[in-house]
């Protein structure tokens, strides 16, 4: 008799307390027939899902077998054993119970148990899984279950229960699920993914820098950066996205260790959007056996995945330690100008985070904020020249708004916000179009939540389907389309940048949600919307022609690089000033600059006017 793999055994023994829990026992006689009882079913209150996922073979594949179920609240809803049909009446048991009586079906563990039609959509491996969660949502709804291994998973992609379930309820959803795959790639300690003392210290010294009060000083910086990048481009338009990374990583270097990143050579950029596209395919990848126990009990020698954990792990130190330790040089030195490395040191030295963070930990916090802000924005700038190249009347009417507020003898600037609502616009659905971040990181309930007529208990990771909820054709006709007057009268993004809210009521999920969302937000959305209406005045975008046929060369916007932070894999444009006038200004407004705020280095002389100010009140904080 064939024997049921192990790696199935693996996923439905043991036992979870509270919902979804999962019982493995033998049943009867039968060495491989095992009763496996689950409680909890949830979807759309009127049934309900359970998702068993299943792996085989050693291509290690997981498959959905799924089971409609009639909520009965308090009970339990018990699969035990029977032979199995043949694959053509595989479905002849997904019959609806009876009111108020349990479900039975059977499953006979010598049919593997990825029997499915082979049309199911896989998830192990795959590194886009918020296409395969939002495919499930067109069948089980906004809100339902997948089981990843023993752990099951509440997805999200509705944004009026998205809103429910984060920010309204947003106390006890504001937890994090425990991910050892993604701590072991960060030595243990990992802000982002984590709950506690230690975010909670951490969580309030970024606020401190990041709050939309602290957001308006770094202007200055903000300013400067922009000019640099609208000059580098008038010089040489073929590198723009090397200009584009550049421009992301000064801004967010300058904020954590006081030094800019002054041209396309400088590999300070790069590093840290390698660093998190490592971690980010490696922890998609490895998903599926997180929740797997006898990975974790077996020698890490005999698991490959962990074993690359440590190795990322160790390339991940020596990136954040080198660049702290140059910091801590230039503090040693008088040198140092004040940034959020130095924050952190002068914390550790006057005692206040001795026993609260170590000083890798301090690193990782200030590391962070660079990999956050680095790969987003510059992610978000390539999705919107692709944009802009696909939807050349989008990017005309904003160039006509921007022409008609602005003029052509200056660069629009933070006052004239609120006078280009069509820029707005185009910013606002850009975030839909195209996430940056298509499934928000994770969270998880810190209580027993109930769901309308479930009750979820704490631990349970909360996903946040961000891509399918921006593209949702129901709410957004024609969804692949660029339409920004989809906001006309709603807009969210950058239009209110003195509330500290900004997206406590909104349709999009770009940032996050509830108390997780991200920190930075509000300093994104401004050096977006300062970024993006400065190249519409001085630039044109077209895509490129094909030098035989003279053909436009298409932009694939499926094709995108996988990761926790995603854009465009190619974007084959061209970019060239609107005007010789505006070529010209564009590059005196730069040298205007150097000349005033940055030394022989194209380092700051001195800290760019208010970030020395944020800094302080940091400090002050005392975490």
């Amino acid at each position: 008799m064939q024997s049921f793999p192990l790696d199935w055994l693996s996923i439905v023994s043991g036992t979870q307390q509270g919902l979804y829990s999962t019982n493995h026992s033998q049943a009867g006689d039968c060495p491989h027939t095992h009763i496996i009882t689950l409680r909890y079913v949830q979807n759309d209150f009127s049934r309900a899902r359970i998702h068993f996922v299943g792996t085989t073979g050693p291509t290690w594949r997981r498959r959905v077998r799924h089971h409609r179920l009639a909520p009965t609240e308090g009970a339990e809803d018990r699969i035990s054993p029977r032979k199995h049909a043949p694959r053509s009446a595989d479905r002849a048991h997904l019959r609806e119970p009876e009111a108020g009586k349990s479900h039975t079906c059977h499953h006979h563990h010598n049919h593997p148990i990825n029997s499915v039609s082979p049309s199911r959509p896989q998830v192990a491996g795959v590194l886009h899984p918020e296409h395969v969660y939002t495919e499930w949502s067109k069948q089980y709804g906004p809100v339902y279950t997948f089981m990843n291994g023993t752990q099951p998973w509440i997805i999200v992609t509705g944004a009026a229960e998205a809103n429910e379930i984060f920010h309204k309820r947003g106390g006890q959803t504001a937890g994090r699920p425990v991910s050892r795959m993604e701590l072991t790639m960060r030595s243990g300690f990992f802000p982002s993914f984590m709950s506690g003392p230690k975010w909670r210290v951490t969580r309030k010294l970024w606020h401190a820098v990041l709050n939309v009060g602290a957001s308006r000083q770094y202007l200055p910086l903000q300013e400067l950066e922009t000019k640099q990048l609208l000059a580098d481009v008038a010089d040489d338009a073929g590198a723009w996205r090397k200009h584009i990374d550049r421009y992301a990583g000064s801004v967010a270097t300058t904020m954590m260790n006081g030094h800019r990143v002054t041209t396309n050579a400088d590999n300070t950029t790069r590093e840290f959007v390698d660093d998190l596209t490592e971690f980010s395919v490696h922890s998609i990848r490895t998903k599926w056996i997180e929740n797997l126990p006898f990975v974790w009990s077996l020698p890490e020698w005999t698991v490959p995945a962990r074993r690359e954990a440590k190795r990322i792990a160790e390339r991940h130190m020596e990136l954040i330690m080198r660049h702290w330790n140059v910091t801590k040089q230039r503090v040693a030195g008088g040198l140092s100008l004040p940034c959020f490395n130095k924050a952190m040191m002068d914390l550790l030295e006057e005692g206040d985070l001795k026993n609260r963070l170590t000083e890798p930990e301090a690193a990782e916090a200030g590391e962070i904020l660079v990999t956050a802000a680095v790969d987003t924005t510059s992610s978000s700038l390539l999705n919107w020249v692709a944009a802009m190249a696909s939807f050349p009347e989008v990017q005309k009417k904003a160039q006509e708004e921007i022409d008609r507020v602005v003029g052509p003898s200056r660069l629009p600037d933070e006052g004239d916000i609120t006078d280009l609502p069509y820029v707005r616009q185009v910013l606002q659905e850009l975030q839909r179009w195209l996430t940056s971040v298509p499934l928000a990181l994770f969270h998880a309930t810190t209580e027993p939540f109930r769901w309308g007529p479930y009750l979820i208990p704490p631990g349970t990771p909360l996903v946040i389907n961000s891509y399918g909820i921006h593209r949702d054709p129901r709410v957004y006709p024609d969804p692949k389309a660029f339409v920004p007057e989809r906001w006309e009268g709603k807009l969210e993004a950058t239009s209110n940048l003195t509330d500290d809210r900004i997206g406590a009521r909104s349709e999009l999920f770009a940032f996050g949600a509830g108390r997780r969302i991200c920190p930075g937000q509000h300093l994104a959305e401004r050096g977006l919307m300062l970024a993006i209406s400065r190249w519409l005045w001085a630039f044109e975008i077209a895509k490129q022609r094909d030098e035989t046929t003279g053909e436009e060369v298409g932009i694939d916007m499926d094709d995108v690089r996988p990761g926790i932070v995603v854009s465009l894999k190619e974007v084959r444009v061209d970019v060239k000033p609107r005007c010789a006038e505006k070529a010209t200004l564009v590059k005196e407004l730069w040298r205007r600059d150097r000349d005033e705020f940055l030394d022989e280095r194209l380092q700051w002389k001195k800290s760019p006017p208010g970030v020395e100010d944020v800094m302080k009140k940091a400090v002050g904080s005392r975490g």
